[in-house]
């Protein structure tokens, strides 16, 4: 029989014999992670992107940020919002008249992880434009090709925009007309007049103009394994992911503590292979951190807006 066809019919025993072997479907050794390629600045339309592409797996993401009213007994703090959608092209199982849940499944989760890990700090005085207005960021993040490990390539690529965005200054102009419609008319003499004090002025193309970044407390980290058979497999493909028993996901915080553990279904999994789970996962985050989101890290390379090309 052809290998191709051998390989589609019996994709269980043809991993299992892949496994025996000691090599998965793509050659890679059970515990190995699969390349990252990311490139920053993409979308010159928008405040901050990225495309991270994990193995074949590749995300695409964007932010704008805008001023936005609030009532008067609201939180004077920042708002975000995130959508996570999956193309027709990232998938062949992915149609305009069937959407899968799992992209507002990640959704949900990367918002959850956002908001209650404090990894913004949307207590900052830069969302806070006046008593009347804040700061709203919105992200948007686009599956461009599925092939595993989906949440992690998200996850990352959030991040990485995030990072890397820089909010002009006239955003926290909010006009005089603006202001008497988010009070329902009321004149707004007696308010300051644009007045404002916001951290972080960098330079660009030689000429002074004021951006802003966003106040991150931490960057998080997800990994994702797979478990088949007796076998743990890490960062797995989504020809694996379809055979697997079970998936088990951890989310690090850049700060070492651990802000998710998640196991949507399947079978249980031993004591044993949950402590090997976060041992590789601990490696994987030095690694991302050296790597990846080094410059980050660094205050200067950070003021540095120009797009970023980089293999590991």
């Amino acid at each position: 029989m052809d290998f191709t066809k051998l390989r589609t019919i019996f994709p269980t025993e043809f991993l299992e014999s892949k496994l025996k072997e000691g090599k998965r479907n793509d050659d890679r050794k059970t515990e190995d992670f699969r390349k990252i390629v990311y490139v920053t600045g993409t979308i010159t339309t928008s405040h901050g992107s990225s495309i991270v592409k994990l193995g074949k797996t590749s995300v695409i993401s964007a932010l704008t940020a805008e001023a936005v009213a609030i009532n008067e007994n609201a939180e004077n703090q920042g708002i975000f919002q995130l959508s996570v959608n999956f193309l027709p092209i990232c998938s062949p199982e992915i149609t305009h008249d069937s959407q899968p849940d799992e992209d507002k499944a990640i959704q949900q989760h990367i918002y959850r992880l956002i908001k209650n890990s404090n990894a913004i700090d949307f207590e900052n005085p830069l969302f806070k434009i006046d008593s009347h207005h804040v700061l709203c960021l919105n992200v948007d993040v686009y599956c461009l090709n599925h092939d595993g490990s989906i949440f992690d390539a998200a996850l990352i690529s959030v991040f990485m925009t995030l990072f890397h965005a820089r909010i002009p200054e006239e955003i926290f102009r909010v006009s005089q007309e603006e202001k008497i419609d988010s009070l329902n008319g009321e004149n707004l003499s007696t308010v300051k007049n644009d007045s404002y004090e916001k951290p972080f002025e960098i330079l660009i193309d030689d000429q002074k103009k004021k951006f802003f970044e966003i106040p991150i407390r931490n960057v998080l980290f997800p990994i994702t394994f797979g478990f088949f058979r007796e076998y743990l497999l890490a960062d797995p493909t989504s020809e694996e992911e379809k055979v697997l028993d079970s998936q088990f996901t951890i989310v690090f915080s850049s700060d070492g503590s651990i802000c998710s553990v998640y196991k949507p279904g399947g079978k249980i999994i031993i004591e044993k292979k949950i402590k090997k789970c976060f041992e590789l996962a601990k490696k994987r985050v030095e690694f991302l951190k050296q790597n990846v989101f080094s410059s980050s890290f660094n205050s200067k390379e950070k003021n540095k807006i120009n797009k970023k090309i980089k293999n590991y």
